[in-house]
């Protein structure tokens, strides 16, 4: 009875041991002993094992699982980073791989039948499986080595399947064989949720490069592109493109694919959006906003022909609160913005501004430039 407690005990101290060294912030031998409750440094370093393999533990391939063994070799590989810290001189442990785990196959099964028909769908989307590679081929290996491999065939034949789905956001993330994602969304999404600051060095269409002190409030996707809805403190250089344009002191949407390089400015001061941006969005298409601050709002009204009533009437234009009655759309308060002007005149002569006044001028301006082009 004595050595089946002792047992147990063992083990729930492996576990324990293994949650530690899995962590990227290494730990010293006494902090491992309080969170083992073990008052010996050499119960700890026995579980380790010794550098010079008298006593073996896990950095020479004692307790590791199969998949382990495959992976990694224990004679040609020192599983356990040994990192002196600079300050009071101990040693701190911790894995030397983020992937390494004893324990990493133990998932309840209710979880993997339930993870398994998402990673079929998703590798059958063209566009979307092509953006999450590597995460994928992670959690592929995860549930590989589950049950001691009884998935593998399943994950073998959700990786060779058919694509059945394609997706826009190939386009979105502007994906071929030679793109990388240079971690710009993860850092924005960072920034954005804790309320940094940034300095973004952006160039233009034109590759015009400017650096320019950023408050970011928002991505947002809109025509094949994401954009940062940001707010612009100050521009760097005198000539920057951003001065020029007037958009200091505004907020303006940045298309990340134009993005050289973001820093963190966590000691700056967040300056908080003067408007819901959401919201804003919810009334008008796509991001091209020329005055986020205090938009541009106006009743829409557009008459349809016969052909597209069935269409407005099962599809949303703009967001909420539109209508239609027989042909004649309402939105009773759009913001304008370059995008919907560019979808009204997707619909060619199917679809008539009425109002505003204002919008109906562009659109007239706009259809003089098409012709213009057309009428040699």
């Amino acid at each position: 009875m004595v050595k089946k407690k002792y047992k147990i005990d063992k083990e729930n101290r492996l576990k324990k041991l293994d949650e530690i060294l899995q962590s990227r912030i290494p730990s010293t031998l006494s902090e491992i002993m309080e969170k083992l409750e073990v008052s010996s440094r050499d119960t700890v370093r026995k579980m380790i094992g010794y550098e010079n393999g008298l006593t073996e533990g896990i950095r020479h391939g004692v307790d590791w699982p199969d998949y382990l063994l495959e992976k990694y070799d224990p004679d040609k590989i020192d599983i356990i980073e040994e990192i002196v810290d600079p300050s009071s001189g101990e040693k701190r442990f911790r894995y030397l791989k983020d992937d390494f785990s004893l324990f990493n196959d133990e998932l309840a099964l209710h979880v993997i039948d339930k993870i398994l028909p998402i990673l079929e769908r998703l590798n059958q989307i063209e566009g979307i499986n092509n953006i999450y590679v590597d995460e994928l081929e992670e959690i592929y290996e995860v549930i590989e080595r589950q049950r001691n491999g009884s998935y593998k065939d399943r994950i073998e034949k959700i990786e060779t399947g058919k694509k059945i789905i394609r997706s826009e956001a190939k386009k979105v993330f502007n994906i071929d064989e030679n793109f990388r994602d240079p971690g710009f969304t993860s850092i924005l999404c960072n920034a954005i949720e804790k309320r940094y600051v940034v300095e973004i060095e952006y160039k233009d269409f034109n590759e015009n490069q400017s650096k320019v002190l950023c408050h970011p409030y928002l991505i947002a996707e809109s025509n094949d592109r994401w954009y940062l809805i940001t707010y612009i403190e100050k521009a760097f250089e005198k000539d920057s493109v951003f001065i020029k344009k007037d958009r200091i002191s505004k907020i303006s949407p940045l298309p990340i694919e134009r993005i050289v390089k973001i820093d963190i400015q966590p000691k700056q001061e967040y300056k908080e959006p003067s408007i819901d941006i959401l919201k804003a969005l919810d009334h008008t298409v796509g991001v091209s906003i020329t005055n986020w601050e205090t938009p541009e709002r106006h009743k829409l009204i557009l008459e349809l022909h016969e052909d597209q009533i069935t269409y407005f009437n099962t599809k949303t234009f703009i967001g909420p609160d539109e209508s239609v009655q027989n042909n004649i759309y309402t939105h009773p308060d759009t913001i304008l913005s370059r995008e919907l002007i560019s979808k009204i005149l997707s619909f060619g002569s199917k679809l008539k501004v009425i109002e505003p006044a204002s919008l109906r001028k562009e659109i007239k301006e706009e259809i003089k430039k098409l012709n213009l082009n057309y009428s040699s």
